[in-house]
């Protein structure tokens, strides 16, 4: 067999799996998530802010739709979705449930690997490709056989999941980056309410000085003494704010 990178028809490594008809009824606040469309945001699928099955409900003819974390869907239909591709997030003892017209991609584990797959159609190429190939008049729609005609270069598979390793290393860093620089901003936004619309650094200092309170700022005095009383009581906390 060669180890050299060869053109394949998806379809030949993986099948399209499409979801099961919910009916609006089924649907409620609480229970199982279910994977929508709309869940499918950029190259990330989330169980955020999903309609919900009752656990109780989930049969077995349901079993063949749960989703797990790592699986990875396509719209299958919607004008500015239909194509979209996206790899579901969660928690090791969360799941979801696969609704109608999303497709999740079953693979063959001993030809393709499912993350190198998943960085290969997530590529704007290929977004594209999918995006016009489901546009037509009317409903923009692709079908599962539409899907697995697609072709793709695939090399050897200890090297696909080389690749993947490393492609999965770097998401990893950029979301450990953004998860940083989203807890510096709160802490910078923090700092900013603390020191120039709380002005704590100046109602510390004169309240250690002993000195009298102007009237605009009595209010957020009796409040910042409340506070600091408050963590006083409590070993460990923090004055909320700096002190200058």
């Amino acid at each position: 067999m060669s180890e050299e990178w060869k053109e394949v028809r998806i379809g030949d490594y993986c099948k399209l799996q499409g979801g099961y008809a919910f009916k609006s009824n089924d649907f409620q606040e609480r229970g199982v998530p279910v994977v929508k469309i709309k869940n499918i945001q950029g190259s990330t699928v989330t169980l955020k802010d999903s309609q919900c099955f009752s656990e109780e409900d989930v049969s077995e003819k349901l079993e063949k739709f749960k989703l797990n974390h790592g699986d990875v869907l396509i719209a299958m239909t919607g004008a500015g979705s239909v194509g979209r591709v996206g790899r579901l997030i969660c928690c090791e003892n969360e799941y979801g449930l696969l609704n109608q017209r999303v497709g999740r991609f079953d693979v063959n584990p001993i030809k393709l690997n499912r993350e190198f797959l998943y960085y290969v159609l997530i590529q704007p190429r290929f977004q594209e490709a999918l995006f016009m190939a489901g546009s037509g008049s009317g409903q923009p729609n692709l079908s599962p056989s539409q899907i697995e005609s697609f072709k793709i270069n695939l090399p050897p598979l200890p090297e696909q999941k080389a690749i993947a390793k490393i492609l999965g290393d770097l998401d990893a860093k950029i979301e450990l980056n953004r998860q940083m620089n989203q807890t510096l901003e709160q802490m910078a936004q923090a700092l900013f309410q603390s020191w120039f619309v709380d002005f704590d650094p100046v109602i510390d200092n004169a309240l250690a000085a002993g000195h009298e309170i102007p009237e605009p700022l009595r209010t957020l005095s009796q409040r910042r003494k409340d506070l600091l009383t408050h963590n006083q009581k409590v070993p460990g906390s923090s004055p909320g704010g700096p002190t200058a």
